[in-house]
C-alpha cells in the first residue's frame, strides 16, 4: 500500500513539474511547443518538438490586401529572423512579418532545404528571376532543380516569366560526396533566412 501511494505521489510530482516548466514529458523525453503567430495571416498549426530537435518550416501563411510574407522572426520588432536549424529548448513563439510589394513587382523567395541560403529577389512582373543554383551547397547532395509545390515538376527559372510572388523549393539528390565530417548534424542546416535584397521602393515593410 505504501509503495502504491509513493508511486502515485511521484507521478503527480512529475506532472506538476512538467506543467511548471511548460513542457510535456513522456518516457523521459521533454517536449516544447513552437507557436506561429501569423499576425493576421492564415493559421499555421503549432508544433510539438522534442527538446533539442528542430522545428519544421511550415508552408508560408497567406494574407489578403496585397501583403506578402517576409519570413518568421523571433520577436514582434522583427529584428532577428528565426533559424529553423536552431534546436528547440523552451516554449517558443515566432512571428510572421508582412510587407506590401509595390505595384508591378513580385517577390521570389527560395527555400534551399537546409543548404546554404540565397537571397530573395524582387522581380518586375513578367520578368525572369536569376537562378542562384551556383550559390547552393549541401554536403552529400547534388542540386537537381527548383519546384513550386510538386517536386517532380521542375520550375524552369530562367525561361518562365514571374507573374506573381512565389516561393521556389530546392530539390536535392544524394551524391554520397561529403566535404566535411560534422559531429553536430544541425550544422548541415544553415540559416535559410538571410536579409532580403530589395530593389529600391519595391517593398514596403
Amino acid at each position: 500500500m505504501k509503495k502504491t501511494l509513493f508511486a502515485l505521489v511521484s507521478v503527480f510530482a512529475v506532472l506538476a513539474a512538467a506543467a511548471l516548466f511548460g513542457c510535456k514529458q513522456h518516457e523521459n523525453a521533454v517536449y516544447y511547443y513552437v507557436v506561429f503567430d501569423t499576425n493576421g495571416g492564415s493559421t499555421v498549426e503549432m508544433q510539438k518538438i522534442e527538446s533539442g530537435k528542430c522545428a519544421v518550416k511550415p508552408e508560408n501563411p497567406e494574407k489578403g490586401g496585397g501583403e506578402v510574407f517576409g519570413g518568421w522572426y523571433t520577436s514582434k520588432d522583427y529584428s532577428v529572423k528565426f533559424d529553423f536549424s536552431t534546436p528547440i529548448t523552451k516554449e517558443t513563439v515566432v512571428y510572421a512579418k508582412w510587407g506590401i510589394v509595390q505595384e508591378g513587382y513580385c517577390l521570389v523567395t527560395f527555400d534551399t532545404n537546409c543548404a546554404t541560403s540565397v537571397q530573395d529577389q524582387i522581380i518586375q512582373e513578367g520578368g525572369f528571376a536569376e537562378d542562384p543554383k551556383d550559390e547552393l551547397k549541401k554536403d552529400g547532395y547534388a542540386f537537381s532543380h527548383w519546384y513550386e509545390s510538386d517536386e517532380k515538376q521542375e520550375f524552369a527559372i530562367e525561361t518562365t516569366p514571374v507573374e506573381s510572388s512565389m516561393e521556389l523549393n530546392a530539390k536535392w539528390n544524394e551524391s554520397g560526396i561529403y566535404e566535411a565530417d560534422f559531429e553536430d548534424e544541425s550544422l548541415f542546416c544553415m540559416n535559410l533566412y538571410d536579409d532580403i535584397e530589395l530593389a529600391e521602393d519595391a517593398v514596403a515593410w
